[in-house]
């Protein structure tokens, strides 16, 4: 059953001062690992019946040796990890073909690179089904056009109509809506009629025919009727600013870093940009910020963005980047951005970069060796990113401040700063433009500074007085021994303990069980989790006491569950009010022993 759930409190209890967030989403992270158990659980099961079902047939045939593509279809088919497999059949006195394995593995993998647009690709382009004319893209200059339908798809195989409620892909003479391309994602929006919604969910191409992929909202969609095609508006918006941002933020990289620098992958969505870029070392946060600075500058500077078709030849002359692992065709588009950023491509881009606004710089990390990536956000998202991270941070202040509080029973330690709410920081944007990054970013990066110190210095303080109470705890023993009561063949000892942490609690309890050797100790631990503690000395155990039994038969009397070890259990109560109800009942126990 389910297990390793139940060890998320005790990583709460640990670690929940250091890490804030594993006491906000306890709940969240039990629920999560607990349905991952149960699903891997349920795996195991279907696994090992097919496992059983494949043994005998190869005991019926006499063979010893499992083959690879038995091996990959319980990993691939019904996800049982090959590494059990193997182990389970070496168990049986079965050989494992490994190689036949991974050619099986590489094989699916190679099948899997290739999307539902390469296996359907025979029937769209087949000129009998579909006709094969390109489709002419209107998406630079307009949002809205009209159109008329020339293929639909059910995503799996040509039709002549598709009903309301049905999944499919129009196929239209032109369009506004700009296919996955170039790092750019596809355009979402709708095909309308008079009495007719399609919702476009993306957009792909395959051989300049473009897909539009989506489901019938309402009415019907028959080939060969006129339409209306539009373009999400705010969406394409931000994909252009991150597509701009995108050439801007390669220039400025080449500029600081060096000319070594090339890209090697990028991903453009309305949310935010990844590039991803050859370079050795991680950037230091003087190089971000100056990175980011060019950028802005950029931005500031208003520069008007141009583009222009050349020949293939002619392009690489203008000096344009371009990617000599890219293939090109005999016509190229040239996107400039005055003396900022000239580069070939066939995204969607502002006609001018004050349209960007504010660029941010918001990770930088490693997709592999010799590489680098960052992650940006243009316009926007930019003031969206600011107003949740200096919300998230008056979060932690409150969280921070209400335990200082509870701790030193005043307010004078308490982090005193003055937050920006989300309507100040809209309003510093528009007033100063791409400067609020900087001025942000260094608010933020002092508030999480004086945050830091403060969980530091609550951290110590915390210790420090645990560290006195677990001395007092424990020099006050001849206290607690006078409590001792016999029971039968066994001592008997029940203590109540506020915040304290179990562990100190346990060393106690060691230390009784050294100088009492038939004592049983029971303790409740006044926390959030009302923690109750069983031990047991080795005189008391070999007359027959086992606390993991005993938590077991006793803890439904609070509500409570726990388990452990002959000589040591833990468990928490729900209802904490019967704990002497609790206590009688184990006094029973003993008695009966």
């Amino acid at each position: 059953e389910p297990f390793l759930y139940k060890l998320v409190p005790t990583l709460v209890e640990i670690y929940g001062e250091e890490y804030a967030e594993l006491i906000q989403r306890q709940r969240i992270i039990e629920n999560t690992i607990f349905a991952e158990e149960k699903l891997f659980l349920n795996t195991l099961e279907i696994g090992l019946e097919h496992i059983e079902h494949l043994l005998q047939s190869y005991s019926r045939k006499g063979e010893k040796i499992f083959s690879g593509k038995d091996l990959f279809k319980l990993y691939g088919t019904y996800g049982f990890p090959f590494e059990l497999t193997k182990e389970l059949l070496t168990e049986k006195g079965y050989e494992c073909d490994e190689e036949g394995f991974l050619q099986e593995l590489e094989k699916d993998r190679n099948q899997s690179r290739e999307t539902w647009k390469g296996k359907k690709l025979a029937v769209f382009l087949d000129p009998n089904l579909i006709p094969t004319t390109p489709t002419e893209f209107l998406g630079y200059l307009h949002l809205t056009s009209k159109s008329k339908i020339v293929g639909i798809l059910d995503l799996e195989k040509p039709k002549q109509i598709l009903k309301a409620g049905e999944k499919g892909i129009l196929i239209l003479k032109e369009t506004p809506f700009y296919a996955e391309s170039g790092g750019q994602i596809g355009d979402t929006g709708y095909i309308k009629t008079n009495t007719s919604v399609f919702q476009v969910l993306d957009t792909q191409k395959e051989n300049d025919i473009y897909l539009h992929i989506g489901v019938v909202l309402s009415g019907e969609f028959q080939t060969g009727i006129e339409v209306i095609a539009e373009v999400e508006e705010q969406r394409r918006k931000l994909l252009t600013y991150h597509h701009s941002g995108t050439h801007l933020l390669h220039a400025a990289l080449r500029r600081t870093l060096g000319t070594h620098v090339t890209q090697k992958a990028s991903l453009v969505s309305h949310e935010y940009l990844r590039f991803d870029f050859s370079h050795p070392n991680p950037l230091q946060m003087e190089e971000i910020l100056k990175i980011e600075e060019d950028v802005n500058n950029a931005i500031s500077a208003r520069v008007g963005v141009t583009t222009n078709i050349y020949d293939l030849e002619t392009a690489k002359k203008t000096g344009a980047l371009y990617f000599f692992e890219e293939k090109y065709g005999d016509k190229v588009r040239v996107v400039q951005m005055g003396e900022f950023s000239s580069e070939f491509c066939g995204g969607c881009h502002v006609s001018n970069t004050k349209e960007i606004e504010y660029f941010l710089i918001r990770k930088e990390s490693s997709p592999g060796a010799g590489n680098r990536r960052i992650e940006a956000l243009c316009g926007p998202k930019v003031i969206e990113y600011f107003q949740e991270e200096f919300q998230e941070i008056g979060y932690q202040i409150g969280e921070i401040n209400s335990k200082l509080k509870e701790f030193f029973n005043n307010n004078e330690h308490f982090i005193t700063v003055n937050l920006p709410n989300p309507k100040q920081i809209q309003q510093t944007f528009e007033e100063k433009g791409s400067k609020a990054v900087f001025e942000f970013r260094k608010l933020k990066q002092n508030l999480e500074m004086i945050l830091d110190e403060k969980k530091n210095f609550l951290h110590q303080v915390k210790k420090q007085k645990e560290s006195k109470l677990a001395q007092d705890l424990l020099s006050n023993q001849n206290i607690l021994i006078e409590k001792i009561e016999k029971i039968g063949k066994f001592l008997f000892l029940s203590h109540n303990v506020e915040n304290i942490k179990i562990e100190i609690v346990k060393e106690l309890g060691d230390s009784l069980k050294n100088k009492f050797a038939n004592i049983f100790f029971v303790v409740h631990v006044k926390n959030k989790d009302n923690a109750i503690l069983f031990m047991a000395g080795k005189e008391a155990i070999s007359h027959g006491l086992n606390c993991n039994e005993l938590m077991k038969k006793t803890l439904p009397i609070v509500e409570g569950k726990g388990g452990g070890k002959i000589d040591m259990a833990q468990g928490s109560a729900k209802k904490i009010e019967n704990f002497q109800q609790l206590l009688e009942a184990l006094k029973r126990e003993l008695q009966e022993k």
